[in-house]
């Protein structure tokens, strides 16, 4: 009996070690979206907008909102150069992705908040799927 107890008092006490490790290490996952989302309507007020696309190149290629620039993770190099050639520091950055679901988004807004330090980077809710519903853009070729 009493291995038996401390064979769950040592798995209890890695279970507790491992959740404040995964929990506070600097590369752990997000829990939650964060406070950055904004619907359709609350973006459209927003004024004057650069739209950054985070998806693949591919889906961007297929169909994108006509004024966006493509920055994602996967080639953030290649096209970090054309984001800030063509970015105008006195407008609010609104990225999408594929869905609600796609977090790519939310890496390029932060990416774009920790390395240039700007503030007004917002995530479109509901991504490019609400793009479509609105009819802002044509279904993907």
């Amino acid at each position: 009996m009493k291995g038996i107890l401390q064979a769950f008092f040592l798995l209890s006490l890695s279970g507790v070690f491992s959740f404040a490790a995964f929990v506070f290490h600097p590369a752990a996952p997000k829990l939650k979206l964060e406070n950055d989302e904004l619907s359709l309507a609350q973006v459209q007020s927003l004024g004057t907008i650069t739209w950054i696309d985070a998806r693949t190149e591919d889906e961007f290629l297929s169909s994108h909102l006509e004024e966006s620039l493509l920055l994602n993770e996967d080639d953030w190099e290649t096209h970090f150069a054309t984001f800030i050639e063509q970015w105008n520091p006195d407008t609010s950055i609104v990225v999408y992705c594929s869905s609600s679901a796609c977090l790519r988004s939310q890496e390029v807004a932060s990416r774009l908040r920790e390395e240039l330090g700007i503030e007004e980077v917002f995530v479109l809710k509901g991504g490019w799927q609400t793009l479509l519903k609105a009819g802002l853009v044509p279904d993907q070729l």
